[in-house]
């Protein structure tokens, strides 16, 4: 077990912005050929807000000129590159639907019962309407940006807030005032779970709202495999008490009051 065990709280003050849950599958072309009538009906009094998400050249891996430039461009789209979005009235929790994944996204988490309920009303359908051939990788990230300013802690060094294990340099008082910018990558391996891996992305952010810095804790639990659909809903509720034990892995007494903690 790569993080020690706590208890489950949930936050009154949650710096989560967002959780994402995504099952990729072995391509279906009807989902890229046609529109997907059948499945929307099977979902639309939850999620009656439709759009359709056109394919964008953005990506890590391109320089933000390179990826401008094949904008520019105005390439024909491959076939089935769209992505479906079906969203709640309130556009908070959506479901995206690609010919290779399905996706649910929340920004307004709650608790882990409740997502898995949307959750498991997106995948069901899936299933009735399409019959994927197996998930080929099951995906549970959550993204926490913690504000100090939000938690009453404008005054407080991240040093107090974070474990030194998690923010490296800046727990050294000599340099820390002095840093720009940070980010670490680390992909930790997930004994509990076969193939199982979390990729870890933290640091220091920028408030685009308030200019305001902030600390982003970005965690994404994955499992590839190559046959069987199976229930993937027993690995995501690992992935999700590993996740929570992540966090306070990652952070002190100090800030976990302050997000004023109430047991589960």
């Amino acid at each position: 077990m790569p993080f020690p065990k706590s208890e489950r709280v949930i936050y009154k003050k949650n710096p989560l912005v967002e959780v994402i849950c995504q099952l990729r599958f072995p391509t279906i072309l009807r989902i890229g050929t046609a529109q997907p009538a059948d499945f929307q009906e099977k979902i639309r009094s939850d999620y009656p807000l439709y759009s359709l998400q056109e394919p964008s050249f953005e990506s890590p891996q391109l320089p933000k000129d390179f990826s401008a430039i094949l904008e520019k461009l105005n390439l024909p789209k491959l076939p089935g590159s769209d992505i479906h979005r079906f969203s709640t009235r309130d556009s908070q929790c959506f479901i995206s639907l690609h010919q290779d994944f399905l996706a649910l996204s929340e920004s307004k988490y709650i608790r882990w019962e409740l997502f898995r309920q949307e959750l498991e009303k997106a995948e069901k359908a899936l299933r009735e309407v399409y019959n994927p051939a197996f998930y080929s990788r099951i995906g549970l990230r959550y993204r926490d940006i913690i504000s100090r300013r939000d938690l009453g802690l404008g005054e407080v060094k991240w040093q107090d807030l974070l474990q030194s294990h998690i923010i490296g340099e800046l727990s050294a008082l000599e340099v820390s005032e002095s840093i720009i910018t940070m980010e670490t990558r680390t992909v930790i391996r997930i004994p509990e779970v076969p193939a199982g891996q979390v990729r870890l992305i933290h640091g220091l952010i920028r408030s685009a709202e308030t200019d305001e810095e902030c600390y982003i804790i970005d965690a994404d639990f994955s499992m590839e495999q190559k046959e069987g659909t199976n229930e993937p809903f027993e690995t995501l509720a690992k992935f999700n008490r590993l996740a929570g034990r992540l966090f306070r892995w990652a952070i002190t007494s100090k800030l976990h009051q302050a997000m004023e903690p109430e047991n589960i």
